[in-house]
């Protein structure tokens, strides 16, 4: 049995709850195109853009499956997400090759703590901030509005951390972000400084010095993950920066700063419903 994963657009467009519905009375046979063979903590198939569904198709190979399902058959069951319903986990010590193999429909919620050397600094460092949800806000004529549909507000933004790091250890390199106050306890300057004091597009002597440097963080999946396809995970705590002898010194608090559904394979059948860079 094998989990096959939808992402993004594809998740919402799959009739999750017609196939559940009819799922109780007789068998439901899929066939799945476009999908690519991933390995989050073993084999799955994962269904991006390019993805597209048969639903009891009429075709021999279907048509003998469902003869056989028949015979066998169980109502199929609605398992809420996992991301919504796991309880946090205290952080585990992993590798970098162990967060890439976890499934992060399964693990979303919970935290590592990896120890990782930055390589890569996106350009794109900072950004406006709705004072209100945190969420990106965008010009509205002489003033801004929050993107976020649930918020709207509208109003003068903060300028907030938003670094985009790529990091590696010896398994394996990985993406993360790193927000706000954790961001700003790597810098040790706040953004409003820093916005202030170099020009747009540069990137300050603050973030170059951060390169080759190995660090402890606590960190976990993005929400964009489940969403996209493309594993990112976010810094939840800088625990500290890893000194030549390879002990681990405590951050520092930085200054206040104002600125899919998955297919589970098992006994019987579930549906979850789930610019200028610089480097060395």
């Amino acid at each position: 049995m094998l989990d096959v994963m939808l992402w993004s657009e594809r998740s919402t467009s799959f009739p999750a709850e017609d196939i559940h519905k009819d799922g109780q009375a007789s068998p439901r046979i899929v066939i799945f195109v476009g999908t690519l063979v991933k390995s989050f903590g073993g084999m799955s198939l994962s269904g991006g853009s390019s993805c597209k569904w048969y639903i009891n198709p009429k075709v021999p190979e279907a048509k003998r499956l469902m003869a056989s399902a028949k015979a066998v058959h169980e109502p199929i069951t609605w398992v809420d997400s996992a991301g919504s319903s796991q309880q946090k986990k205290p952080a585990e010590e992993k590798k970098v090759s162990e967060i890439l193999n976890l499934n992060p429909f399964e693990c979303q919620k919970n935290e590592f703590l990896v120890t990782v050397t930055v390589k890569k600094i996106d350009g794109s460092w900072w950004y406006s901030a709705c004072k209100k949800c945190m969420k990106t806000a965008k010009r509205h004529g002489d003033s801004y509005k929050c993107t976020n549909s649930k918020c709207g507000a509208i109003g003068v933004p903060s300028q907030r951390f938003k670094l985009s790091i790529l990091a590696r250890d010896k398994t394996g390199d990985t993406d993360f972000i790193v927000f706000g106050r954790q961001a700003q306890r790597l810098v040790k300057k706040i953004t409003d400084t820093l916005v202030a004091d170099n020009p747009a597009g540069f990137i300050p002597d603050e973030l170059t010095t951060l390169l080759e440097r190995t660090n402890t963080w606590s960190d976990s999946f993005t929400y964009s993950t489940t969403d996209s396809d493309n594993i990112t995970f976010q810094v939840n705590a800088v625990v500290g920066e890893v000194n030549d002898g390879g002990a681990v010194i405590p951050a520092t608090p930085g200054a206040s700063q104002t600125s899919s559904i998955m297919f589970s394979g098992g006994a019987g059948t579930s549906l979850q419903n789930t610019n200028q860079s610089v480097m060395l």
